[in-house]
């Protein structure tokens, strides 16, 4: 059974993967219906504003969780001694930069822009993944990259961006943001 932290990952995810995905599409949309265009900005600037508060949660949730392993030298795990050490960079790294990617949204001129929105939705996609690390620690990131491309990733990813887009349109609906203003 999944514990609340667990769940709060996955969601968080989610967001993340979907921003990832649907930020960069919806930019380069061109659409000329006013109200269309307007209805894609507010949904731009919620996202940028939603991805910007997960990344904090996400990186509290992370450093609650790894505190106890990396506040002990080595940590009993059963009989065997575990040393959690050398993977510092591994636990780390994913929440890490998912937090300085998020964070870098709170600049006006970074989220504005089409192309700086781009590369950094592109970032939060690829900077945080398996693949990425694999590359930087200078492993074979074949098997990584055949994870990542097979049949339930391709599927999980899907159903992220799927949450993603009801997460991005239940804050606009609960901020009354669509609401007809000659009514």
């Amino acid at each position: 059974m999944q514990s609340i932290t667990d769940i709060l990952n996955i969601l968080l995810k989610s967001i993340f993967v979907g921003f990832g995905f649907i930020i960069p599409i919806l930019t380069l949309l061109r659409i000329s219906d006013l109200k269309t265009l307007q209805v894609k900005d507010l949904l731009i600037l919620t996202a940028v504003q939603t991805v910007r508060i997960s990344g904090i949660i996400y990186f509290i949730l992370a450093a609650v969780a790894v505190y106890p392993l990396l506040m002990h030298d080595n940590t009993m795990a059963g009989n065997v001694k575990v040393d959690f050490g050398g993977f510092a960079m591994y636990i780390l790294f994913s929440p890490i930069m998912t937090l300085v990617i998020t964070q870098l949204f709170w600049i006006k001129r970074l989220y504005m822009k089409k192309g700086s929105r781009i590369t950094l939705s592109f970032m939060l996609l690829l900077l945080p993944s398996a693949v990425f690390l694999a590359i930087a620690k200078s492993q074979d990131f074949m098997p990584a990259l055949k994870a990542t491309l097979s049949g339930p990733e391709i599927l999980k990813t899907l159903i992220s961006c799927i949450i993603f887009i009801f997460i991005t349109f239940t804050i606009i609906l609960m901020g009354g943001k669509l609401k007809d203003k000659k009514a």
